[in-house]
């Protein structure tokens, strides 16, 4: 979560999602003018952020030139945008935090299993509510390991 991207705002693979239920793809592309091609500029688009945000960070990566500034003048304007508060945004990361330490602490319980049992994929008892099981599977080809604890909340991921 960033300050100027709006609190309902996710990612949902390709795809931007609202928490409200509102399809911000579909609204950045109504923005297109007549004839473009939607994806040429989308993501300058997408009402889920400040168009001040989306300047201040596309311009300095290079990516937003002189010539795309008009995408950025066609992006809708969302009624419902509400930026995160810093309190909100506190939560935000401490909650990436206990995810980034759980999925850290889970990996090397991961590996020390499959190390004794010599097999890429199995279930321990988790080790960060060290009471559901841990189901896990390394890939062969790349190592990517994919786990996920019976307990709901609990840690999962897929690489």
């Amino acid at each position: 979560m960033k300050k100027t991207l709006c609190k309902h705002y996710f990612r949902q693979g390709l795809e931007a999602g609202c928490a409200l239920g509102l399809n911000p793809d579909a609204m950045a592309r109504e923005a297109c003018l007549p004839g473009e091609d939607y994806k040429l500029g989308l993501i300058f688009r997408l009402p889920c952020s400040s168009r001040e945000g989306d300047i201040a960070f596309w311009s300095r990566n290079g990516i937003l030139s002189p010539e795309r500034m008009h995408l950025i003048d066609q992006k809708p304007v969302c009624s419902c945008f509400c930026e995160p508060t810093d309190e909100e945004l506190r939560a935000d990361e401490a909650d990436r935090m206990k995810f980034s330490h759980d999925c850290t602490t889970a990996r090397s319980a991961i590996a020390t299993h499959i190390a004794e049992n010599r097999k890429s994929s199995g279930s321990l008892i988790c080790p960060i509510c060290a009471m559901g099981e841990l189901r896990y599977s390394k890939s062969p080809g790349n190592g990517h390991i994919h786990a996920r604890c019976s307990t709901a909340d609990c840690v999962a991921w897929m690489e």
